[in-house]
C-alpha cells in the first residue's frame, strides 16, 4: 500500500468513528454552564446560530460566550429566543461597544440583531427548522449562507458541526467540505498531499476528489493529530499515527 493510501485509510478511519460515536458534550468554552446551554441545542438553538456568526475576529471561545454576556448585561430573564429579540439595534450597539465584548462592536452588534430578526421572518422563531427537515448538506449550507455576514467557512463549519458533533440527520453529506485551516494544511502539507503554496480551493477539491461521500470528514482526525503530536515546533512524530506515511518523519 502506498503512503497516499495509508494516510488516507487513516483518516478517513478516524473520521469515521467521530462520526458514528453516540454523542457527546461539546466544549465551546472553559464555563461549564456555557456549555451546558449551548449542547442543549434542543431548548436552544438559536444561541448556536448566535455563537456561529460571532465566531470571527476574536478567540472561539469568548465568541461563543457572546450570547451569554448580552444576556447577563442586559438584565435579560432567560436564553429564551424572545427575550433575545427584545433589545434594540440600538441596546446592542451600546453593550457591544461599551464591554468590549468583540473585535467588531458596531458590526457585531448588527449581524447579532439580524440573525434574530432572520431567525424570526423565515423560521417563525424556530432556528432548528434550519436544519430538523432532514435537509441535503447543500441545502442547510445555503440555509446558513442567508444570514448576513454569513461567508461560506462559516456556514460549512455550522453545518459539519450539526452533522458530525450534534448527530443532526442530513440526506447526504457531499456539500460539508473540509475546512481550509491551519490543522487541515498542517497535516495534508507534511504528508506530502498539498503544497505551501496550494490554495483554499485546491484543499477543498482535494478532499472531495478523496471522499466525495463525505469530503468534511477529516476535518476531526487532522485536528486531534495537530492537537496531540503534529505541532508547529519539534512535533512528536514518533507518537503520530500517521508517521510511515508522512514526509515530514521520513
Amino acid at each position: 500500500m502506498s503512503h497516499r493510501s495509508q494516510v488516507i485509510n487513516l483518516l478517513v478511519r478516524s473520521g469515521s468513528h467521530a462520526l458514528h460515536a453516540e454523542r457527546g458534550a461539546i466544549k465551546f468554552s472553559p464555563k461549564p454552564r456555557v456549555n451546558e446551554v449551548l449542547n442543549d441545542i434542543a431548548t436552544y438553538p438559536h444561541l448556536f446560530v448566535l455563537g456561529i456568526q460571532m465566531d470571527r475576529g476574536i478567540e472561539s471561545a469568548l465568541a461563543w460566550e457572546v450570547p451569554f454576556r448580552v444576556r447577563e448585561e442586559l438584565g435579560l430573564k432567560s436564553f429564551d429566543f424572545k427575550e433575545f429579540c427584545k433589545p434594540s439595534i440600538e441596546d446592542l450597539v451600546k453593550v457591544f461597544i461599551g464591554t468590549g465584548m468583540h473585535r467588531y462592536p458596531a458590526k457585531m452588534a448588527r449581524i447579532f440583531h439580524n440573525t434574530l430578526g432572520h431567525i424570526q421572518q423565515a423560521y417563525e422563531g424556530e432556528a432548528s427548522r434550519i436544519w430538523n427537515d432532514k435537509p441535503s448538506s447543500a441545502t442547510l449550507i445555503k440555509r446558513f449562507l442567508q444570514f448576513d455576514g454569513m461567508v461560506l467557512r462559516m456556514a460549512s463549519k455550522a453545518a459539519n458541526s450539526l452533522y458530525r458533533d450534534f448527530k443532526v440527520p442530513l440526506s447526504d453529506a457531499t456539500s460539508l467540505d473540509v475546512t481550509p485551516d491551519y490543522f487541515v494544511r498542517r497535516v495534508f502539507q507534511r504528508t506530502g498531499f498539498i503544497s505551501r503554496q496550494s490554495s483554499d480551493e485546491e484543499l477543498i477539491y482535494l478532499a472531495r476528489e478523496l471522499h466525495l461521500k463525505y469530503p468534511g470528514i477529516f476535518d476531526k482526525p487532522c485536528l486531534d493529530i495537530v492537537r496531540t503530536t503534529c505541532w508547529p515546533e519539534r512535533p512528536n512524530c514518533p507518537e503520530c499515527p500517521l508517521n510511515r506515511g508522512c514526509l515530514k518523519f521520513v
